[in-house]
């Protein structure tokens, strides 16, 4: 990430998974990500995080904050078209 970029949520995924598939998708698009708390030491925090008790935010720096929204809300609408798509992550 650049020097001096502030990060900021893009979004609350609702598991560990489907952050990392968000940020998976953002790296693969050049946008650098980041997992809030993604290793985590505390026990408590992760078994909260583990039955999803908490959601999972997904970071970007804020000058690429509206190039990954346009790129998440993207991927959302191509799955919403086809049959057995995901509808939502």
């Amino acid at each position: 990430m650049s020097e001096g970029s502030k990060l900021v949520v893009l979004e609350e995924a609702a598991s560990p998974f489907i952050a990392q598939l968000v940020k998976g998708m953002l790296e693969g698009e050049g946008i650098p990500a980041q997992i809030k708390e993604e290793f985590l030491v505390d026990e408590f925090a992760m078994s909260q995080k583990l039955i999803n008790r908490a959601g999972v935010a997904v970071l970007v720096p804020e000058d690429q904050l509206e190039k990954a929204r346009s790129i998440i809300n993207g991927a959302r609408s191509s799955q919403k078209d086809k049959p057995g798509g995901v509808k939502q992550y």
